[in-house]
């Protein structure tokens, strides 16, 4: 869970804390703060704000004081100083001017060694409503958070699969090994070349990554499931490849709605989506709520309640009371 930075008056932050921003999140919050004038514009140069940022660093920072710097990158318009901290990697994001830190989706006005919260309570998202909504899960297929998404998911399309396009995609990057590779690849020619046992065996693996037994499960034609990964599901990734740099996506799980990326959390944090205030999570219900409020008219389907709980990460069939925003990124 990303937690909240604290004040630094006679206090040190955590840093790992700061490690776990999700770039899309602040890059939603520096836009929306800009917009709003709270950037100078002043830029700073690369030297200078890494100075800056060491200087923050090991004097705010708890474990930092004998850290180094790395390296200094502009990211979507934004410094991500990379921070060598006794081997372990640590990336802190600043505004061009060196003014603001962000953190989730708030935005910490630096001066000397305070930081004054200035945190958005209510992030604005639009997104454009149609007669059927499109729906693009970005997954990697052992990614915990990933899984949780689509566990959420999954009743949505159940309910909804005949009046809206809810499609499980994947990320154009993989982190948990062959195995990985091997399951994106089995799931992507299921999903394309024999679509009325994805989902089946979706749910099934969602329980203990059996393969082998959900492919039985959900009477899957593996011979056909075979010549598919060995000559077509490179195709297939492709395609999905594409998605992820026309959207950017830029982690697992990553949830687009007729072309707007949609904040994918658990946390509880309220957002104005179409001026309506949501609390969202990765719920069956919070994902139709979303969903249904993207019809022009919306269909009877959404008149029905599903789960409002928070499926756990990772494989099995619990759910989560604690809360989390986690991603694979």
């Amino acid at each position: 869970m990303v937690e909240e930075i604290q004040e630094t008056k006679g206090k040190k932050l955590n840093p790992w804390i700061l490690s776990t921003i999700i770039l899309s999140a602040l890059v939603i919050t520096l836009l929306i703060f800009l917009f709003r004038g709270g950037i100078t514009g002043n830029v700073i140069g690369d030297k200078d704000i890494g100075k800056l940022a060491m200087d923050f660093a090991t004097s705010n920072l708890n474990g930092l004081s004998d850290a180094t710097l790395d390296s200094v990158k502009v990211v979507s318009g934004v410094y991500q100083i990379n921070i060598d901290a006794g081997g372990q990697k640590l990336s802190l994001y600043f505004t061009k001017d060196g003014k603001w830190i962000s953190q989730g989706s708030a935005l910490y006005s630096i001066t000397g060694n305070d930081v004054d919260n200035q945190q958005q309570t209510e992030t604005p998202i639009e997104v454009p409503k149609s007669n059927k909504p499109v729906v693009e899960l970005f997954v990697m297929s052992y990614c915990p958070f990933g899984t949780q998404a689509e566990k959420g998911l999954i009743p949505v399309y159940n309910l909804l699969k005949n009046v809206a396009d809810i499609k499980i995609r994947f990320v154009s990057y993989t982190m948990h090994g062959e195995k990985e590779d091997i399951e994106n690849s089995r799931q992507i020619c299921l999903r394309e070349e024999q679509p009325s046992k994805f989902i089946p065996y979706l749910t099934c693996f969602l329980e203990a990554s059996d393969a082998a037994g959900c492919l039985k499960t959900a009477g899957v034609d593996e011979t056909k499931l075979t010549s598919c990964m060995t000559n077509n599901a490179a195709g297939y990734t492709a395609a999905d490849a594409a998605l992820n740099t026309q959207y950017g996506v830029q982690g697992s799980p990553t949830l687009v709605i007729n072309g707007v990326e949609i904040p994918v959390t658990s946390d509880g944090a309220n957002y104005l989506f179409n001026d309506q205030k949501i609390p969202f999570s990765r719920s069956a219900n919070t994902y139709k709520t979303i969903i249904c409020s993207l019809f022009n008219t919306s269909p009877s389907e959404c008149s029905q309640s599903l789960s409002t709980a928070n499926p756990s990460a990772g494989f099995g069939s619990g759910t989560s009371s604690g809360s989390s925003d986690a991603s694979c990124s």
